[in-house]
């Protein structure tokens, strides 16, 4: 077997997957149907398939570091099968471990349960004996890797390359680049290529971006713009070395580099090296020291705007109005937020994971 064949995904897997982000049943009839035809898969149709698809990955599996914090081993995973697991399954990156209760008498049962929760609030002890649920999503390298894996199962012709973020999307400098530290997919389709990012969050691509010097794209019905331009960095220090940069503009205002990236190909051991510098440099990573988690907002098949968990705040950008819908003091506050703005029920290990942390939100839950 070749050395360069990747993991696909089973039939069952994926019809379970269009099942849990919720794809239109007649869009998926129309997808099944025809990702076996040799002729299809890089087809305009097929990119229109592919771009509904996106649309419904992103509003419901979001971009986040939840498994940096809520977990009892602050890890992520690059495996195929354990990622779709925790994205489709909910079920931790690895399955939650810890005493099987089932072994125990009922009595036993009752007096655990009652030393557990004897000093709880009435707002905690709802949470008890919840397993976990929901639309988990991980950091660039986890859910573009497994939108990868998925878009290789359903035979599009897909490569996988870095891509460095801008600094002034974090309040840095302009015009600056990061290393390489964000993953991204690249997609044939009629002889092209296009952009498809699943991983970033906030103005991140929405839909697939045909790689075009100058090609321009509404960001979701908002007032939005995404933009892709052909040009050189001020890093670079070869006359002539050009890269692809991705723009966001909000309506009325400027361009904004977004990040920039080439058409090199990253092989799994590439991406392992990323993802490590991005989630495990405990000094030069913002991801160890913040909680976040990102999805977007649709409204019939339109993608609107989005949903921002920072830490303790949430916020929306929908039809680019700006709200802050919630703000969470404790643990049980940001708790119950997950479920109620991303539909994220976090299982006891997971809820437990981020005691001691410094992301821990330490702020007592009042009593109903």
């Amino acid at each position: 077997m070749s050395l360069s064949r990747r993991t696909t995904y089973s039939l069952p897997a994926i019809k379970k997957y269009l099942t849990h982000i919720i794809h239109p049943s007649h869009h998926t009839t129309s997808l099944l149907q025809n990702t076996s035809k040799k002729e299809w898969v890089t087809s305009s149709d097929a990119l229109k398939a592919l771009t509904t698809l996106q649309k419904y990955q992103q509003a419901k599996i979001p971009f986040s570091n939840l498994y940096l914090h809520y977990s009892h081993h602050h890890l992520g995973t690059l495996e195929p099968a354990k990622l779709y697991e925790y994205i489709v399954d909910s079920g931790g990156i690895a399955k939650e471990g810890g005493i099987d209760a089932s072994i125990l008498s009922q009595k036993s049962q009752d007096v655990l349960r009652e030393l557990k929760w004897r000093n709880a609030t009435e707002r905690e002890k709802r949470w008890g004996g919840r397993g976990p649920e929901g639309g988990r999503g991980g950091s660039c390298t986890l859910n573009n890797g497994f939108f990868g894996t998925m878009m290789r199962s359903l035979n599009l012709s897909v490569k996988s390359t870095g891509a460095r973020v801008a600094l002034s999307v974090s309040g840095g400098p302009k015009g600056i680049y990061a290393g390489w530290n964000h993953l991204v997919n690249l997609v044939l389709f009629d002889g092209k290529r296009y952009l498809v990012d699943v991983g970033f969050g906030g103005n991140g691509p929405t839909a697939p971006i045909l790689l075009q010097d100058g090609n321009e794209q509404p960001w979701g019905v908002t007032g939005d713009r995404i933009r892709v331009i052909w040009k050189g960095i001020a890093e670079y220090e070869t006359p002539g070395e050009k890269c692809w940069v991705l723009q966001h503009r909000r309506e009325g205002n400027d361009w904004d580099d977004i990040y920039c990236f080439t058409e090199i190909e990253f092989t799994p051991v590439d991406v392992a090296v990323m993802n490590w510098k991005t989630t495990r440099d405990l000094r030069g990573s913002f991801f160890n020291y913040m909680v976040i988690c990102v999805r977007n907002v649709m409204e019939g098949e339109d993608v609107v705007g989005t949903i921002i968990l920072k830490d303790g705040k949430v916020k929306s950008r929908i039809r680019g109005n700006n709200e802050t819908l919630r703000v969470c003091k404790s643990e049980v506050d940001r708790w119950e937020a997950l479920e109620e703005y991303f539909g994220i029920v976090l299982g006891e290990q997971e809820r437990m994971g981020i005691k001691g942390m410094v992301t821990e939100l330490k702020g007592g839950p009042e009593d109903e």
